[in-house]
């Protein structure tokens, strides 16, 4: 394993979330009288003929020349076991949506008509509606004939009008014929949660970062299975206690395993993969790392000991103060840092107020001589600057302030674009110190990884969990 940070899951996800807004509110805008869009969360399985309901839905239908209305999902129509309690419902009435009236002038759903020109607004309402009440945890479960025609956005998420017919559409289950084969359809399945080929560590597995956790994907050498492990806990105070503890989550957490490994504490689940579901990897995947995130911080206020990513006393936004940080004055401080900025990340801001567009990966690392501790750091700023605007962003959609909402749209990109110029950077700094090609990694080069990149030696078991390697494997001739 590596101490590369890998993909942070969180900020790919709020990413994802981000474009399907500015997706949608484009779409929004542009719709003419009689013009329909349903938005729906996609069903996993098959649709039971006797479950009566439907699934939580967004709708949208243009009207009167300037209106849109749009529609959430009420309890008449949504099956029972999705229904909305007395919270929900009110916060979706929050959020801006009428309460359903079952009349001809209202809706037997939430309902609201607006203009189409605060199609920014109505387009943050449905992203919070569709993951703080509906529980969505990423676009690409949800269902938009009509947002595109067979589109992808900068995710590579598919939109659109896509059939289930389409040949681009993957297949809902693989026999993978070696491991090989098993490695390249891991690639492609978690290509639309990273927006890119996933990048492998020097052990081949794919690393996730997951808050304060660090999940770890890796394909068996000897049998078509998946495992997903990740250390919890590092440098434990009390082993007794720490036993203990991990008893009673073994006892209380489903498909995760925990493990007492010398002073840490390692979470795993194996994952059959013959067949292989794309969906079934994706969906364990983001199970795990909510779990794991959750579950590090109450364990090491119990026994002692560190995470993987310790926090740095995050500031807690409220919205009260908001409005300060939409101040020009304040806004300045979000974007050059607080005094703690490094000054490293100084140079590269001004290089690039001096000729927007000029950073380079080459030249990031360049300014942080080589540090790749400190393109770490650094890619944890701009992501926490990321962030801060985006809320801001949401928040001045929501209060009908569009000027400050393309403002802080236009620095929620530029924070995005700094952070991806860092990760590249890091990949530079770490081919080099591992002495390897930029090509070596396949990125580039052809499809597929070079074979330069798979361990001549099969896994090294992790500690603790040593399984018998004297019997054939299901990948093994004969």
């Amino acid at each position: 394993m590596s101490e590369f940070a890998g993909f942070d899951l969180d900020r790919n996800t709020e990413r994802a979330w981000s474009r399907f807004r500015a997706r949608l509110a484009d779409h929004i805008a542009e719709m003419a009288d009689d013009d329909i869009l349903v938005v729906s969360v996609d069903s996993a399985v098959d649709d039971d003929e006797d479950e009566e309901g439907a699934t939580p839905y967004v709708q949208f239908r243009a009207w009167g020349d300037t209106l849109v209305r749009s529609e959430v999902s009420g309890n008449e129509f949504l099956t029972a076991e999705l229904q909305l309690d007395d919270a929900a419902s009110g916060t979706v009435v929050g959020l801006g949506w009428a309460e359903p009236t079952g009349t001809r002038e209202g809706s037997a759903n939430f309902y609201v008509d607006v203009e189409r020109a605060q199609a920014d607004r109505l387009a943050v309402m449905t992203t919070q509606v569709l993951r703080d009440v509906f529980g969505v945890p990423h676009p690409a479960f949800l269902a938009a004939d009509g947002l595109g025609d067979d589109a992808e956005d900068d995710t590579g998420l598919p939109v659109g009008s896509a059939t289930a017919d389409d040949e681009s559409l993957e297949a809902p289950a693989v026999f993978p014929r070696d491991r090989e084969h098993l490695l390249s359809l891991v690639d492609d399945a978690l290509t639309p949660i990273f927006g890119q080929p996933p990048e492998h560590d020097e052990d081949d597995d794919i690393p996730v970062v997951s808050g304060t956790a660090l999940v770890f994907v890796r394909v068996l050498e000897r049998m078509p299975t998946i495992q997903l492990f990740c250390f919890l806990v590092h440098d434990v105070v009390h082993p007794d206690r720490t036993a203990f503890e991990v008893s009673v989550l073994n006892r209380d957490k489903r498909f995760l395993k925990f493990v007492l490994v010398g002073d840490s504490v390692m979470a795993q689940l194996h994952l059959p993969a013959y067949p292989f579901a794309p969906e079934h990897l994706r969906t364990m995947l983001a199970m795990m790392s909510e779990a794991v995130d959750e579950i590090d911080d109450d364990l090491v206020a119990r026994v002692g000991g560190r995470r993987t990513f310790e926090p740095e006393s995050p500031v807690v936004v409220e919205d009260a103060d908001l409005e300060l940080l939409l101040d020009s004055e304040e806004r300045r401080e979000v974007e050059a840092g607080t005094e703690a900025t490094h000054p490293a990340m100084m140079t590269l801001l001004q290089l690039d107020a001096e000729s927007p567009g000029s950073i380079t990966p080459e030249l990031a690392a360049s300014v942080c001589s080589g540090d790749r501790d400190l393109i770490l750091e650094l890619i944890t700023w701009n992501s926490d600057q990321e962030i801060a605007w985006r809320q801001a962003r949401d928040h001045a959609a929501l209060s009908g302030d569009t000027d400050e909402a393309d403002v802080c749209d236009h620095e929620t990109r530029h924070a995005e674009g700094m952070v991806n110029i860092l990760r590249r950077a890091l990949r530079l700094i770490v081919e080099q110190q591992m002495g390897r090609e930029r090509t070596s990694f396949g990125y580039g080069g052809g499809p597929g990884r070079p074979t330069s990149m798979r361990r001549p030696e099969p896994d090294a078991a992790l500690p603790g969990l040593d399984v018998p390697v004297d019997e054939p494997g299901l990948f093994d001739e004969g």
